[in-house]
């Protein structure tokens, strides 16, 4: 009888453990996600305003073009 309650209890207190670890494990992939979709959106952000230089720069060119 003291065996089941031993098993109960460990049971009880591993299903708690993995719990807690799919707990930080999700928090810990929830952050990568975060910080992977944060330095793609900078990247972005970085490569647009470069194309957009890029473009001004042409037609500052061929604006400014002797006829």
């Amino acid at each position: 009888m003291a065996w089941f309650f031993l098993l109960e209890a460990s049971r009880s207190c591993g299903l708690r453990l993995a719990r807690l670890t799919r707990g930080v494990v999700g928090v810990f992939w929830f952050g990568q996600l975060l910080k992977t979709a944060k330095s793609t959106y900078q990247i972005n952000k970085k490569k647009q305003s470069l194309f957009v230089f890029i473009v001004r720069d042409r037609i500052s060119v061929l604006k400014n073009r002797p006829k």
